[in-house]
C-alpha cells in the first residue's frame, strides 16, 4: 500500500512566487498606460480650466477696463489664485508681453496693441512645466485717458477751492 503524501506549505509558496512572477510582465503595460492615462487627464483638465480662467479673469476683466495698462508693460508674472488649480495639483501665474504696437490718429488718439498673454504652470508634485499663450488685441485711448487725467486733476483743485472757502 502506498502512502499518501501531503502537499508542504513550502512547495505551495514556491508554486505562488512562480505564478506571481509570470503574471507581473502581463499587468505591467496596463499599470503604464493606467498612468499615463492619468496624467494626460489632468493635463487635459489644466487645458480646459486655463480657457476658463482666461475667458473668465482675463477677457472680461480687459472688458470692463478693470486691468491697469502699467500691468502690462511690467512684463512680471501674476499668481492665479485658484481653488480648481490646487485641485489638480499645480500652481500657475500669468503674464503679458507686447508683441505689436501700432498708433492711428483719427477722432483721437489711439495706440492698439496685440498683446499676448502667457500663463505658466509648475506640477506641485513634480514634473514638467507647462505654458499657454493668448493673443488678444487691445485698444488705447490716450487721449480719453489724459482728458480723464484733467478732469480728476480739475475736480481735485475745485474742491480744495471750496475747503479753502
Amino acid at each position: 500500500m502506498k502512502k499518501k503524501r501531503h502537499v508542504l506549505l513550502l512547495e505551495v509558496l514556491i508554486a505562488l512566487a512562480i505564478v506571481t512572477l509570470c503574471i507581473l510582465p502581463l499587468l505591467h503595460p496596463h499599470v503604464a498606460i493606467l498612468s499615463e492615462e492619468k496624467s494626460f487627464v489632468r493635463e487635459i483638465e489644466l487645458d480646459r480650466l486655463v480657457g476658463l480662467i482666461h475667458s473668465d479673469m482675463l477677457v472680461e476683466q480687459f472688458y470692463r477696463e478693470n486691468i491697469q495698462w502699467w500691468t502690462i508693460e511690467q512684463d512680471q508674472p501674476i499668481e492665479i489664485t485658484d481653488d480648481r488649480l490646487d485641485k489638480l495639483g499645480f500652481r500657475g501665474s500669468y503674464s503679458f508681453k507686447r508683441k505689436l504696437r501700432k498708433s492711428k490718429m483719427e477722432d483721437g488718439m489711439y495706440l492698439h496693441n496685440l498683446v499676448s498673454v502667457i500663463y505658466a504652470f509648475t506640477p506641485t508634485q513634480g514634473g514638467d512645466p507647462l505654458s499657454y499663450s493668448y493673443d488678444l488685441y487691445v485698444t488705447r485711448n490716450i487721449v480719453g485717458e489724459k482728458e480723464d487725467k484733467d478732469r480728476s486733476d480739475n475736480n481735485d483743485k475745485s474742491e480744495k477751492k471750496n475747503e479753502q472757502t
